[in-house]
C-alpha cells in the first residue's frame, strides 16, 4: 500500500483555537455548501457514457458476468442511503448461498461500507465515503494507519433518491450552451440538500487525492438507482451522463470490469511512488531525527512532537525523481513520510512539501521535496528560475539540488550511476508526462456551459523540485531579533534578484509569511538560523523600467500591497509592492507572536481589517486594502498598539513612515519618501538598525485566538508581556480570486469588537436549577427575560437587541378543551 498521511502541526504552534462544542450539523452542512460552491466552473458534463468508458483500457469481456438483472435489488429510491448501498455492495462483491455463487463484478477488489468509519466533521481529514473500493491486498492495519479514503481505489457516493442528483442532463432539443448542468430542479430545500450532497462528494475526492499519490481519481455518484461516473484531476472533474443501473446495468458492469483489469497508472496512481523497505524506513527515521536536533536543539519531549510532523511509522514511501538537468535523466530515490504541507483543494497545484532523505548513501542527506502541478510553460519551471538566480549570485534563496517533470511510466533503466539507488533513463519523443486531461474537453460538443465560461486552468504538468535548504516556517521565530533578521535576509534576496543581470531580473510577487523559512545551514559552520525566500514559481521577469513583464495580479491576498488590492485584474507589479508586502509580513507576525497590550478580540479585529477585509465590486473584481490605507495615512491601527519591545516599535514606526510617504505624497518629508523609492536606502536603514539595536531573541509571546464571531473573555494572557514561548499557527495560503459576487456587507466587522458574539443563545441565570442548562431552557428563560424588560444574562441592564442572535417566539399556551366546550366551541379530537 502506498499512501501519505496528512500534514500535522505541532499543537503548541496553533494560535487559532476552535471551541470543542463549536462543530454542529449546521457547520458541517455550511462547509459542504462551500465545497460545492468552490467547484462551480470546474465541472464538465455530461459526457456520454460510452465515451467516458474510454478512459479505461479495453479488455477481454468474455468472462465478465452477465449484466442482466445485476442490480435489480437496488431500489429506485429509499428512505436511507443504507437501503441503497447495502444491496449494491452485495451485487458487486458477489453473494454466496447454498444453491449458487455469483461472481465478483470487480475481480481483485472488495467494496465495503465505510459510511460510519469515524466522526465526520466536514473537514479534510475526517471524511468517510458511503462505499469504498479496496484492493484485496489491503488489510485492517492499512485502513487504521491511512484512513478509509487513504486506501480507497475508488469510492461510491450514495443519495436517497434521484432528486438529490446535483446535475441535470439536457434534453435532446436543449441548447447546451445555455443549459446549466450543475443545477437541481425542484424546490429550494431539495436544491440545497443536493448542493450539500455534492459538496460532501467534493470533500471525499479532495481527501482521497490528498492522502494518495495520484494523477487522477475515479468515483461513482449514485442518486437512488441513477448513477454517474466521475473523473477528478487537478484541472476539474468530468461527469458522465446519468443512467439507471436497474434498466442499464451493462454500463456499471463494464466500468467495474475494465477498472479491475486496468494497470495502476490507468487507474490514476502515480507509479513513480513505491513502498520503502524496512531498512529504508530506519534510514529515514534516523536522518530526520538528526536534522530536527540540529535545527531545534529540542529536549526529549519536544523531539517526539517534532518527529511526528515528518514521520509516521509504517508510512514511509520511496519517490523516484527524474533529474532532467542531467544528460542521462538520472532518477534519484527519495524517502518521504508525512508532508509539512497538504493540499486542501482537489483543483490547482495540489502542492505537497516533504522533508525527504536521499536513499543513495548510508547516512543519507535531508532535502526538501516540493511535489506540485505546474502550468505547462517551460520558462515557468521553478527549478530553472532558481538556477538563473543562483548564477546571478542572489543570496538567501534555497539551494537547488535537482528538478524534473514526472513521467507517466518509467521505462526500463539504461543503467545505474554512482549512487546505488539511482537509475538513468533516456528521454525521447515517446516519453509521456503526467498531464491533466479535463482541460482537453472544455470545448467538447457535449459540454453544457449554462451561459457561463468555465474556470478551468490551462493544462497542468506534474512536477517535482528538490532543494537542499530544509527548515521551519517564519512563524516559528523565537523573538524580535530572529524575526527582523530573517525578514532582512529575505529582503536582501528580493533586492539582489531585482538588480540581477538583464534577462534574469525578477520580482517575487508573492511575499508572504508562508514563503519565508528559517534554517541552519549545516555546510556553513554557523549555529544561527537565517531567513530564506522560497516559492519563486509566481515570480516574473522585469522590464527595463523596473515593472513586471506579466500584468496579471497575483500574490497572497493578506499580504498584497494596498495599490494591488485597489487596482483591477490587469496591473503591473512593482518592487515597491513587494516591499510593502514584506512590511505587512512583519506586522502580521508581530500582532500574532510578539507581546503587546491588545486583548485577543482586538487582535482578531485588527487582523481582519488589515489583512482579510475584501469585497467584490459590481464588475466582479476582488477589492480590498481599506484597512491598510487607513493605517498608511493615519496609523489608525498601529498607533494604538503598545509593543513590549520598544526597539521593535521604533523599527515599525520608521518603516511605516517610509511607506506612507511614498503612498501619500507630502504626508511626511520627501526624504522619507525617497527611502521607499530606493530599495537600497531601505536596506541600509534596516542593516544599520540591526547592528545598532539590542534585540531580544527570547520574547515570543503565547497567544490563543478564536475566530471572529466567538464570545470573548479577557484573560491574563492578553495583557502586555514579553514571556518567552513557542506559539504559532499555520500561515495564510494564496487564495484564488472568487468569481461569484457577494455582498460587501458580509465582510463588515462590528464597530464595537467587544460585543462580538457567537450564534449561540447566551448564558442565562440558572435560578434554583442545579442541573445543566439545556438549549431549550436557555430559550425559555430568554423569552421570560424579554417579557420582564431585561436582557438575558443581565437582569440589571436594559434590553440590548444585539445580544439576541435569534428572534425567539414564546411557546403557544396550552388549549383548555374543557373551557372551550363550555363555550359551545367545537373541539377537534384525535382519533386513535
Amino acid at each position: 500500500m502506498v499512501a501519505t498521511p496528512l500534514a500535522k502541526k505541532d499543537p503548541k504552534y496553533n494560535v487559532w483555537q476552535q471551541p470543542e462544542d463549536d462543530v454542529d450539523r449546521k457547520d458541517i452542512r455550511r462547509r459542504y455548501r462551500q465545497y460545492a460552491d468552490s467547484a462551480q466552473g470546474f465541472i464538465l458534463g455530461p459526457m456520454p457514457v460510452d465515451e467516458f468508458l474510454e478512459f479505461l483500457p479495453e479488455t477481454d469481456m468474455s468472462n465478465m458476468p452477465r449484466p442482466v438483472n445485476a442490480f435489480n435489488k437496488v431500489p429506485a429510491e429509499a428512505r436511507t442511503e443504507q437501503q441503497i448501498y447495502k444491496p449494491l455492495i452485495a451485487a458487486i462483491n458477489g453473494t454466496r448461498t447454498r444453491s449458487r455463487k455469483s461472481q465478483r463484478r470487480c475481480p481483485g477488489f472488495t467494496f465495503k461500507d465505510t459510511a460510519t468509519s469515524g466522526a465526520e466533521l466536514g473537514d479534510i481529514g475526517s471524511m468517510n465515503a458511503h462505499v469504498s473500493c479496496y484492493s484485496q491486498d489491503i488489510n485492517d492495519s492499512h485502513l487504521t494507519s491511512a484512513g478509509p479514503l487513504g486506501c480507497a481505489d475508488l469510492y461510491i457516493d450514495v443519495q436517497r433518491h434521484p432528486g438529490l442528483d446535483p446535475f441535470t442532463d439536457p434534453g435532446p432539443e436543449d441548447d447546451r450552451s445555455e443549459h446549466a448542468f450543475f443545477q437541481t430542479p425542484g424546490d429550494h430545500r431539495a436544491r440545497k440538500e443536493a448542493e450539500e450532497a455534492f459538496g460532501r462528494n467534493v470533500a471525499c475526492a479532495t481527501e482521497a487525492c490528498s492522502r494518495q499519490h495520484r494523477a487522477f481519481y475515479f468515483s461513482i455518484s449514485l442518486a437512488g438507482s441513477r448513477a454517474r461516473f466521475l473523473r477528478w484531476d487537478r484541472c476539474g472533474v468530468i461527469a458522465s451522463e446519468s443512467f439507471d443501473i436497474r434498466v442499464q446495468p451493462e454500463h456499471l458492469c463494464e466500468f467495474l470490469w475494465r477498472y479491475a483489469h486496468a494497470s495502476s497508472s490507468q487507474r490514476g496512481y502515480d507509479v513513480s511512488v513505491e513502498a520503502a523497505t524496512r531498512e529504508e524506513e530506519e534510514l529515514f527515521r534516523d536522518c530526520i531525527e538528526r536534522h530536527v536536533k540540529f535545527q531545534l536543539d529540542p529536549d526529549d519531549e519536544e523531539l517526539v512532537v517534532a518527529m511526528e510532523e515528518h514521520y509516521q511509522p509504517g508510512a514511509v514511501v520511496a519517490i523516484n525523481v527524474v533529474d532532467e538537468g542531467s544528460p542521462d535523466c538520472v532518477a534519484h530515490r527519495l524517502l518521504v513520510s508525512r508532508p509539512v504541507v497538504s493540499p486542501v483543494s482537489w483543483t490547482g497545484k495540489g502542492t505537497r512539501g516533504f522533508w525527504a532523505v536521499t536513499a543513495g548513501s548510508p547516512r543519507g542527506e535531508v532535502v526538501f521535496l516540493k511535489d506540485t502541478w505546474r502550468h505547462n510553460v517551460e520558462h515557468m519551471k521553478e527549478g530553472n528560475i532558481l538556477a538563473d538566480l543562483h548564477s546571478a549570485g542572489v543570496p538567501n534563496i534555497p539551494r537547488l539540488v535537482h528538478h524534473g517533470d514526472v513521467w507517466d511510466q518509467l521505462p526500463v533503466s539504461s543503467g545505474r550511476v554512482d549512487s546505488e539507488s539511482d537509475l538513468t533513463y533516456t528521454r525521447d519523443e515517446t516519453t509521456v508526462l503526467q498531464y491533466t486531461q479535463t482541460d482537453r474537453f472544455r470545448r467538447a460538443a457535449w459540454v453544457c456551459t449554462g451561459g457561463e465560461n468555465h474556470k478551468l486552468p490551462p493544462p497542468l504538468v506534474h512536477y517535482r523540485l528538490v532543494l537542499g535548504t530544509v527548515g521551519y516556517p517564519l512563524q516559528r521565530f523565537r523573538g524580535t531579533k530572529e524575526l527582523l533578521h530573517a525578514t532582512y535576509d529575505a529582503y536582501e534576496a528580493m533586492v539582489a534578484a531585482f538588480h540581477a543581470e538583464p534577462g534574469k531580473r525578477r520580482l517575487h510577487r508573492d511575499i508572504s509569511v508562508g514563503n519565508l523559512i528559517l534554517s541552519k545551514d549545516p555546510h556553513s559552520g554557523e549555529n544561527i538560523r537565517r531567513g530564506y525566500l522560497i516559492d519563486w514559481e509566481s515570480s516574473c521577469l522585469v522590464t527595463e523600467e523596473g515593472s513586471a513583464c506579466d500584468h496579471s495580479r497575483t500574490g497572497t491576498i493578506q499580504f498584497m500591497s494596498m495599490r494591488l488590492l485597489t487596482s483591477g485584474e490587469s496591473v503591473s507589479h512593482t518592487f515597491q509592492d513587494d516591499m510593502e508586502s514584506m512590511l505587512w509580513v512583519v506586522l502580521y507576525s508581530s500582532l500574532l507572536w510578539l507581546g503587546h497590550d491588545h486583548p485577543p478580540n482586538m487582535v482578531v479585529t485588527y487582523l481582519f481589517e488589515l489583512f482579510d477585509h475584501t469585497w467584490i465590486n459590481p464588475e466582479g473584481v476582488l477589492k480590498g486594502g481599506s484597512g491598510k490605507l487607513s493605517n498608511q495615512v493615519g496609523q489608525d491601527f498601529t498607533d494604538r498598539i503598545q509593543f513590549s519591545n520598544p526597539a521593535f516599535r521604533e523599527w515599525l514606526d520608521a518603516v511605516i513612515k517610509f511607506n506612507s510617504s511614498h503612498i501619500v505624497p507630502h504626508l511626511h518629508d520627501m526624504e522619507s519618501a525617497m527611502v521607499w523609492k530606493s530599495p537600497e536606502l531601505l536596506g541600509k536603514f534596516w542593516k544599520d538598525f540591526l547592528s545598532t539595536h539590542d534585540l531580544s531573541n527570547d520574547d515570543r509571546f503565547p497567544r490563543k485566538l478564536y475566530p471572529r464571531g466567538t464570545t470573548w473573555r479577557r484573560s491574563s494572557s492578553s495583557t502586555l508581556s514579553s514571556t518567552s514561548s513557542n506559539s504559532g499557527t499555520t500561515h495564510p495560503a494564496p487564495v484564488a480570486l472568487p468569481s461569484r459576487k457577494r455582498k460587501a456587507a458580509d465582510d463588515t466587522v462590528a464597530a464595537d469588537s467587544e460585543r462580538t458574539t457567537n450564534s449561540r443563545v447566551p448564558a442565562v441565570p440558572r435560578g434554583s436549577c442545579t442541573g445543566p442548562t439545556t438549549r431549550s431552557m436557555a430559550k425559555r428563560r430568554q423569552v421570560e427575560c424579554q417579557g420582564r424588560g431585561v436582557a438575558a444574562g443581565d437582569f440589571d441592564s436594559p434590553i440590548q437587541p444585539q445580544w439576541s442572535p435569534r428572534r425567539l417566539k414564546p411557546r403557544p399556551a396550552k388549549i383548555d378543551n374543557t373551557s372551550l366546550a363550555r363555550r359551545d366551541r367545537k373541539v377537534r379530537r384525535s382519533q386513535k
